[in-house]
């Protein structure tokens, strides 16, 4: 899906056909302070609706064609990467359907009107072709033992891509940065996240590592706080909100969100993309209310809050100037590292 630009630095695949994450003209920093073989355990689960038998590919920055470590996630969507890196630093975990992954259903329907796949039975991987999902990680130089915890969903690809274009827009020395400097970095895009969708996070929630509940698991969704709950019934609409397809679907959402971020209000072009994404996000919005109302879905007394703000945000849309405010922060953010000088943003 995604632009032109971004399709030319990479040869990885990203959220479906289309849609690619930046590559080797990007991440082409080395870092001379690469440990010697730090043992790392990557575990988490793959959850659009529930991603069973999927390939889960682990890529250090500077090379993001030749996976450092694979698998694939078990029937509840889980997967562990476990070996030795010969490097530091930012790392991309893929989650891709294969021709034997399956999707447990996460809204009213994840198929067609003419051939309706409900909420809760299996999606086929035949409707699953071309979908792809990302997240991005931070492996300190440690003698230790590390064990890194990361969900991949929909709405990590959309930040994971929208952290990339900061990076292609700002090139920052990747070898240079810190963990602090990456947390910061992701705390930053989640406020851009936030703001396309036109919801509110604290000033420290993290997209990249919030554990969203399994809507089909009532237990999880009855646990689960406001901002899990909120970007878990995001997560969900993302499937069909603007597509049957679901990597169209997907690939379309992330493609007009990175095209709108990039573009300056001063531009030509910035109303045709303004106008494009506000279309999406009323899509997507208006199904996450659908979703949020969902009889089978047991949601915590907690995300009343987050509801509340879903409803707000498929009425009232999306504000541009603060959209752009939270761009420019996260380009800052990202685009000037500390190097541990001073802890990060």
């Amino acid at each position: 899906m995604l632009t032109t630009k971004l399709k030319k630095l990479s040869g990885l695949m990203l959220l479906g056909a289309s849609l690619t994450l930046t590559g080797c003209d990007l991440f082409d920093n080395d870092s001379d302070d690469s440990p010697s073989g730090t043992l790392a355990t990557f575990s988490g689960n793959a959850l659009k609706g529930v991603l069973a038998n999927a390939d889960v590919n682990l890529y250090h920055y500077t090379d993001i064609t030749n996976a450092v470590l694979s698998t694939t996630t078990d029937e509840n969507g889980d997967y562990e990467l476990s070996g030795l890196l010969d490097d530091a630093g930012v790392y991309l975990i893929s989650v891709t359907a294969n021709d034997n992954t399956t999707m447990l259903c996460d809204v009213e329907n994840c198929g067609t009107a003419d051939a309706p796949i409900a909420f809760g039975e299996t999606v086929p991987s035949a409707s699953l072709a071309g979908v792809e999902l990302s997240n991005v990680t931070y492996v300190d130089d440690a003698e230790e033992a590390v064990t890194v915890n990361a969900q991949v969903n929909a709405v990590t690809s959309i930040a994971t891509e929208l952290y990339v274009s900061n990076l292609e827009t700002t090139n920052p020395d990747l070898g240079a940065i810190t963990a602090d400097d990456f947390t910061a970095s992701q705390t930053a895009v989640t406020k851009t996240v936030a703001a396309i969708f036109g919801v509110e996070v604290t000033a420290h929630t993290n997209v990249f590592t919030l554990e969203l509940p399994n809507l089909n698991d009532p237990e999880e969704t009855a646990a689960a706080d406001a901002s899990e709950s909120g970007f878990a019934i995001i997560n969900a609409a993302v499937t069909t909100s603007t597509s049957d397809n679901i990597a169209e679907s997907i690939a379309t959402i992330v493609e007009t969100a990175v095209v709108l971020t990039e573009t300056d209000s001063s531009d030509p072009a910035y109303q045709e993309a303004a106008s494009a994404w506000e279309d999406v996000q009323a899509d997507v919005m208006a199904e996450a209310v659908v979703v949020s109302q969902n009889p089978e879905i047991t949601l915590s007394e907690e995300a009343a809050e987050a509801v509340t703000e879903i409803e707000d945000a498929a009425n009232e849309g999306v504000d541009l100037e603060e959209i752009e405010d939270a761009v420019e922060d996260a380009e800052d953010t990202v685009g000037n590292p500390t190097g541990g000088e001073s802890g990060g943003a």
